[in-house]
């Protein structure tokens, strides 16, 4: 066993690879989601719970226990704190739906949570995600959190994963039309990150007051969404629409901090662009 005091603010992940000498963050997930680790005492396994100074780490060669249904969530959660929580739903899942007898990612994290800790009882959904495609979802562990999160949905910066057809220039520019009566263009970049000629992987960052309906914008540019059934071409080779929300920054509205909830590039979208 490994004992680690923490020295500064920073996540769970960061602190056990750096200590562990760890290569990969593949490794130090792993590590921690199998129950490898403690903080101040108690067994955690969610990769980005936050540490802070003083905190003290224990990582253990074998497991701490064997896991429970109890113990892993329905889908993989990438954020707590006290106020909220955030989870990747993916394809295929609905996010939420009014009946509580439909089966979605809401429901099925709704009741891990609940079994988890019974008192937690005031629990929300804060985002929806189409079902075809795949990303963050948020869920507040109380109204004010919820109201909040809501409200200023679209003055946090997100950011999202798309796979498309084709090969192009190494950036761009898409235009938005945004606003009910008064209708403004507002202009955010997209940047290549990788391409293989056939698939590209792009990344699109959001900025204030601009929504994630870009799907249009960039067909009208020649930039077709890999698996978006509104394209004519209508490739799928994943089997779902290739679009990812894996970024999003929450400032807390009181202590003025800001929680970065983030996901890797999925891997079926790294596959393609080889």
């Amino acid at each position: 066993m490994k004992r680690i005091e923490v020295a500064e603010k920073s996540t769970l992940l960061e602190v056990v690879q750096k200590n562990m000498g760890f290569k990969s963050t593949t490794k130090t997930r792993k590590t921690i989601k199998n129950a490898h680790v403690r903080l101040n005492g108690k067994m955690v396994n969610i990769p980005t719970t936050e540490v802070n100074k003083g905190d003290q780490v224990e990582v253990y060669p074998e497991p701490l226990i064997v896991l429970k249904k109890i113990d892993v969530a329905p889908c993989e959660v990438v954020f707590e704190n006290k106020d909220f929580l955030g989870f990747i739903k993916p394809a295929g899942y609905t996010t939420a739906h009014p009946d509580p007898k439909v089966r979605t990612s809401f429901n099925l994290m709704k009741r891990w949570m609940q079994a988890r800790d019974p008192e937690l009882t005031d629990i929300h959904f804060v985002n929806k995600i189409e079902r075809d495609a795949s990303g963050i979802v948020l869920i507040a562990k109380n109204f004010k959190w919820r109201k909040y999160l809501q409200e200023e949905w679209s003055s946090f910066r997100r950011r999202y994963y798309v796979l498309v057809d084709g090969d192009f220039s190494d950036n761009g520019v898409v235009r938005i039309k945004t606003g009910n009566k008064i209708q403004t263009e507002v202009n955010f970049p997209f940047r290549r990150m990788k391409s293989n000629g056939l698939y590209s992987l792009i990344r699109i960052d959001l900025e204030e007051g601009q929504k994630d309906m870009f799907d249009d914008e960039l067909r009208s540019k020649g930039i077709p969404i890999v698996g978006n059934k509104n394209d004519l071409k209508k490739t799928d080779p994943i089997d779902h629409k290739a679009k990812h929300f894996f970024s999003i920054e929450v400032p807390d509205p009181e202590t003025k901090e800001v929680y970065l909830v983030k996901t890797p590039v999925p891997k079926t979208f790294l596959k393609l662009t080889r």
